[in-house]
């Protein structure tokens, strides 16, 4: 290959987070106004001359040298606080990685902090990575691997003794700090990821090497930390972005998925990903395609909740991308594997447990995101598209976790609620007792906010807004319940008073800027409108269900469910009338037909 090396031109003078965005910069200082108004992180200007040789390209081609494959620890929305890295192989807590083992803290080549947890093998990578800008021939470079490169450990051995090894029984500790590679750059390469590579859209920024998929990952992980209304703890956060860069540095199938999550994630927040959604969908498939094939061989339990976890992950990243007959479609289908991941992991359930059924208290103890999520999808989605829960819910264990989960805190959702809300969906479809209704309504009635499920750490203002979050969620549960167990119609004075109390307080918690880092209202405002017997009232409830920017992030989408308001207040509903919860079903499937 005949190669000719460029010498570098004038340093720049712009931002590193402009410059790799290619937007121009104002170059105020310290942060340029750019970044702060549009929600990015600015990493500042004192690093522009050594990072002119590492720079993003504008072709999507030179991810060949990017990463593999999603896992559970991603992009903090979709990140687990812990893993089972830490968990043990079999998923006991027993394995020989004790707290002593885990991987060390450290800061990037360039002591910025941006990059956290990968260990010190991984910043010799980084070193050598900045070292020989040249590329190598990437046909050469794809004759070095051959089908059986899909293999959980894609560090080479070139040369040089690994102490432990990353092995199919679960991550193991890479080199100490003073072994020493070889000059040559360490190429992370195969003939599935060149082809895939080549189909991402070319205007989203590509890092193309280890060191830049660390800080382009965790600099949109930072964005979106920026943008949630309510956060999770320091100690959450700081837990969550060691374990996803160091499985960033040895995990083949985690480096692929996090910049996969992290390239959607980007042109969501920018707002390009409808141009883009074909190409996202490809990558997705074929990479959910390898994830399947690798469930298809013999696994250890480590991988195989892994691989589980990867499944889920790509079916999360897809319901952003696609609209709501799909995603259903896509739920359904991760169902088993779902299912499989509860019943394999012994921390998932109680101790003894012999049931079928899972518990969500436990799905909210455990510091996995993804199972929460498909839980907190299931049980919206019964009441938002009136079918019964796809799994089989344990609501008779009372939550015992002393820390937000981080579904509870992204998607405003407290867990306490979202167990009553599963006994609900389970009363309307099973036409429970007077007793159990009355249950129900009586632990709602005499709720209150206690310490255990305060916040930690925000502002006071937010401290409140948390409080009347979890009032919204009252009210609206208490009208679900009389509207779909109790078969009342929406004139009914208790749902006329619950109604009149959840319009104030989402009219009370602030909204902010960007509008997409307000709170998810999605259920209120369903709940609300299929209530709502005044135009004001409508129009609220439309207004906000029909912003598209402030929904984009919502696990349902309030765009596709106005059409089902507009049906019911144009029908039914037409007048003021009051209506019962048949009419709105009725409305749901005229306009938004799912197949159960």
């Amino acid at each position: 290959m005949n190669s000719h090396r460029l010498f570098p031109g004038p340093v720049g003078t712009s931002c590193l987070t402009c410059r790799r965005r290619h937007k121009k910069c104002d170059k105020r200082k310290p942060v340029c106004e750019r970044c702060s108004l549009g929600g990015h992180e600015c990493l500042g200007y004192n690093r522009n001359a050594s990072c002119s040789a590492t720079r993003y390209k504008d072709t999507l081609s030179h991810d060949i040298r990017a990463s593999k494959a999603m896992s559970s620890s991603s992009l903090l929305p979709h990140v687990s606080v812990s893993s089972p890295v830490f968990d043990g192989a079999d998923g006991s807590g027993n394995d020989e990685l004790s707290t002593q083992n885990r991987p060390h803290l450290c800061k990037d080549t360039e002591n910025d902090p941006c990059i956290r947890g990968i260990n010190e093998t991984t910043k010799t990578l980084m070193k050598l990575n900045t070292a020989h800008p040249s590329r190598p021939d990437t046909h050469k470079a794809i004759t070095l691997y051959g089908s059986d490169a899909l293999t959980y450990n894609t560090f080479p051995q070139i040369g040089h003794d690994f102490s432990t090894q990353a092995t199919e029984t679960g991550p193991k500790l890479l080199p100490t700090a003073d072994t020493t590679l070889p000059h040559q750059r360490a190429l992370f390469l195969g003939p599935p990821l060149f082809a895939l590579a080549s189909q991402i859209p070319k205007d989203v920024p590509s890092p193309f090497d280890i060191g830049e998929v660390a800080i382009y990952v965790k600099s949109q992980a930072d964005r979106m930390l920026g943008l949630l209304y309510f956060k999770p703890s320091q100690e959450q956060i700081d837990i969550s972005q060691r374990i996803s860069m160091w499985r960033l540095s040895i995990c083949d199938f985690a480096r692929r998925g996090m910049l996969i999550e992290a390239k959607i994630t980007d042109s969501m927040l920018e707002g390009t990903d409808t141009v883009y959604r074909d190409d996202f969908t490809i990558w997705l498939e074929e990479f959910e395609q390898e994830v399947r094939a690798r469930l298809a061989q013999p696994l250890t339990s480590y991988e195989f909740q892994e691989r589980l976890a990867d499944v889920l992950e790509t079916m999360l990243l897809k319901g952003a991308l696609f609209d709501s007959s799909t995603t259903y479609h896509l739920f359904c289908r991760a169902t088993p594997s779902f299912l499989q991941m509860v019943h394999s992991d012994s921390a998932l359930q109680p101790a003894g447990n012999y049931s079928a059924s899972v518990s969500m208290a436990h799905l909210l103890a455990s510091p996995r995101y993804g199972p929460a999520c498909f839980m907190l999808m299931d049980i919206i989605g019964s009441m938002v598209y009136g079918f019964s829960q796809r799994v089989e819910y344990d609501t008779d264990i009372e939550p015992f976790h002393h820390e937000h989960h981080p579904v509870e805190l992204m998607n405003c959702f407290p867990g306490e609620f979202q167990i009553l809300l599963a006994k609900i969906n389970n009363c309307r479809d099973r036409g429970a007792a007077v007793g159990d209704w009355q249950n129900i309504e009586q632990r709602l009635l005499s709720w209150t906010s206690g310490p255990k499920f305060g916040l930690k750490g925000e502002d006071s203002w937010k401290l409140i807004a948390w409080v009347a979050v979890q009032e919204t969620w009252r009210q609206t549960l208490l009208i679900y319940l009389y509207l779909a167990v109790c078969g009342v119609p929406t004139d009914d004075q208790r749902i006329q008073s619950s109604l009149r109390q959840l319009f104030q307080l989402m009219g009370v918690i602030r909204r902010q800027n960007p509008p997409v880092a307000n709170v998810h209202f999605f259920a209120q405002c369903l709940i609300a409108g299929i209530c709502s017997q005044t135009e004001k009232r409508r129009w609220l409830v439309r207004e906000r269900l029909g912003h598209a920017t402030e929904t984009r992030f919502w696990v349902f989408r309030g765009l596709e469910v106005v059409p089902v308001l507009e049906h019911l207040w144009q029908g039914a509903a037409s007048g003021g009338r009051a209506v019962t919860w048949n009419d709105y079903i009725h409305s749901r499937r005229a306009t938004l037909p799912l197949s159960s």
